[in-house]
């Protein structure tokens, strides 16, 4: 755990990792070293990726999924629903999904 002399200190710390790890990508070492700042800015949905020698390895993402919340109606006149939606499945379609 790192002691700050003064809040002075702890600005500048944070303005450092912001500028850091400005780069979605870091490599083995720096996740080790940087892991829990890491996983803090996974969980506010940011992708983290981990890579060897510049080749991407795995992604640090939270289990819950991304954290964003949606926003209702983006899709508003770009999906199209028929009038026959609710309507039964034909008897011959339905055989064949069940065969």
């Amino acid at each position: 755990m790192v002691e700050y002399r003064n809040e002075v200190d702890s600005i500048l710390d944070l303005a450092h990792d912001l500028v850091y790890f400005a780069f979605v990508t870091v490599n083995i070492h720096e996740a080790k070293t940087h892991f829990s700042r890491l996983i803090e800015r996974a969980v506010h949905g940011e992708e983290v990726i981990v890579a060897r020698s510049g080749k991407p390895l795995v992604r640090i993402v939270p289990i819950g999924g991304p954290t964003r919340t949606r926003t209702p109606g983006l899709s508003e006149g770009h999906v199209r629903i028929a009038d026959t939606f609710d309507e039964p499945i034909p008897d011959s379609l339905l055989d064949a999904f069940e065969s």
